[in-house]
């Protein structure tokens, strides 16, 4: 598991591609199980979703991030990975540049619940 956080740290990341789908190629190159597991919140209404991210069949539940959707809670949580093994997100853009990027990800947000 400290490997793979390592190949995770060490891995330049497109930031214009999916984080999730970034680092399901980084698994799948370095032949590390990586899978997401969503559950839906108990007795939650509207329902709420958490979502935390399984390699080699070891939970890393310190990444789980909770949404009303499964997509947006798996976003969450690999967002969730990247900024606690590498730093915020695009820290280095000006304010502009993130509102485009939050805009950017709720689209693909929305695009996987249709």
């Amino acid at each position: 598991m400290a490997a793979f956080e390592s190949i995770i740290t060490a891995y330049k990341f497109d930031l214009k591609r999916s984080i999730a789908g970034q680092l399901q190629d980084l698994a799948d190159k370095h032949h590390v199980k990586l899978e997401w597991k969503i559950t839906q919140v108990t007795g939650s209404n509207p329902p709420i979703w958490q979502a935390y991210p399984a390699v080699n069949d070891k939970p890393w539940s310190s990444y789980v991030q909770a949404a009303g959707t499964q997509a947006e809670a798996k976003l969450r949580s690999s967002l969730e990975v990247y900024r606690m093994l590498r730093g915020p997100w695009l820290p280095s853009l000006d304010d502009r540049v993130l509102r485009i990027d939050y805009v950017s990800i709720y689209l693909l947000v929305s695009a996987e619940r249709a």
